[in-house]
C-alpha cells in the first residue's frame, strides 16, 4: 500500500501529496522552549489521525463536535490498482470505499483480506492491528518500538 494523497472537502483543509518515490517528511520549527509542549501546530499529528481514521480507526465524538460537514478522502495505491476512501466526521461508522459505502466493519475485514491475507482462520490478528504498525499513532508512536 502506498498512499497517494489526504485531502478534504473543505478548501481551508491543507492537502497533502505523498511522495510517490520516496518517503514524504512533514516537520516544524518548535515555538517554545518547553519540554512539555511538543507541539508546533504543523498538523503532523492530525495527518496521521486523519490517515487511520480513512483507513477504518475508531471515530471520536470530538470529530462530530469539532469538525462537523467535514469528510476527509485518502487516495492510495494497493496491489498496482489505485483505490479511495472518503469517510465523513457524522456518518463515522460508514465508509466509502471505491464509490461504494460500507460499515467501517466490513471495510477493516475486506482491507485484512487484500492488504495482508487474512481470512476467518486469522481470527486473533485485523487489519487496524497490524496497519498500526506501520502507521504509528500518537506519542508512543515515536517514543517506543
Amino acid at each position: 500500500m502506498k498512499l497517494i494523497r489526504l485531502s478534504s472537502n473543505i478548501p481551508s483543509f491543507h492537502t497533502i501529496d505523498f511522495n510517490q518515490r520516496g518517503i514524504t517528511l512533514i516537520s516544524a520549527h518548535r515555538r517554545t522552549n518547553s519540554k512539555d509542549k511538543t507541539y508546533n501546530s504543523v498538523g503532523k499529528s492530525l495527518a496521521i489521525f486523519l490517515i487511520h481514521y480513512c483507513l477504518g480507526a475508531n471515530a471520536t465524538k470530538d470529530f462530530a463536535e469539532k469538525l462537523p460537514g467535514w469528510t476527509f478522502r485518502l487516495d492510495f495505491e494497493m496491489n498496482g490498482h489505485n483505490h479511495f476512501t472518503k469517510r465523513s466526521t457524522e456518518k463515522k461508522n460508514r465508509i466509502i470505499f471505491d464509490g461504494e459505502e460500507i460499515s467501517v466493519k466490513a471495510f477493516n475485514k475486506e482491507m485484512g483480506q487484500k492488504v495482508f491475507g487474512l481470512d476467518e482462520r486469522d481470527k486473533y490478528l485485523s487489519f487496524r492491528a497490524l496497519i498500526a504498525r506501520f502507521i504509528r499513532l500518537g506519542k508512543s508512536g515515536y517514543t517506543s518500538f
